[in-house]
């Protein structure tokens, strides 16, 4: 479901009538993408997002500044995140909140990134989105296509478990198995 939610009615109508605690259709919605133009979306973000106990995608398009706060109330088992941020700032904040998410397999952050490199973004997120695959960042950072940032984090194996995050020709970045672990199991 796409929902544009402006003028303020709109969104009103929306949380009266769809988004409603209980109700049976929010509850099977499991995609959902919101432009609130200059809608300040704050206070429905989390009256929405709570009510959508099934959402697996999740798309929002913002004009005002936020710090993320509406993601604390998604108690799905989110997989797929989008935010685009026409001219509000993407923070570390926001960042700390998109970790939570811990079933998130992609994420999309377009905005305006000062002070966020994607190497630690991708630090950030991996131990604790562990299922994160590929993620499209602000390019705020002199990489280009093929960049590849490579660190150690803790993990199940005795000491650490090494991980690899290459950027596409199309600036996405994509979780890999590290070199060495490729080239140990194509000698099998």
């Amino acid at each position: 479901v796409d929902v544009d939610v402006y003028p303020r009615q709109a969104i009103e109508a929306a949380r009266d009538e769809f988004f409603v605690a209980g109700g049976r259709a929010s509850a099977r919605l499991t995609e959902l993408g919101l432009d609130f133009g200059s809608t300040d979306p704050r206070e429905d973000l989390a009256a929405i997002l709570t009510t959508a106990t099934y959402l697996r995608a999740f798309a929002v398009s913002l004009e005002f500044p936020t710090d993320g706060a509406f993601l604390s109330t998604i108690s799905a088992p989110l997989h797929t995140l989008a935010i685009r941020a026409r001219g509000a700032l993407l923070t570390r904040k926001i960042v700390d909140r998109v970790a939570q998410l811990r079933q998130l397999h992609h994420l999309s952050l377009d905005g305006d990134a000062r002070g966020l490199d994607p190497p630690t973004v991708l630090i950030s997120l991996t131990p604790r989105c562990t299922r994160l695959r590929t993620a499209e960042l602000p390019e705020r950072y002199p990489l280009s296509f093929g960049a590849v940032v490579a660190f150690s984090m803790p993990g199940n194996q005795p000491d650490h478990e090494d991980v690899e995050w290459e950027m596409s020709a199309e600036d996405i970045w994509f979780r890999r198995r590290p070199r060495e672990a490729i080239h140990t199991t194509d000698a099998n």
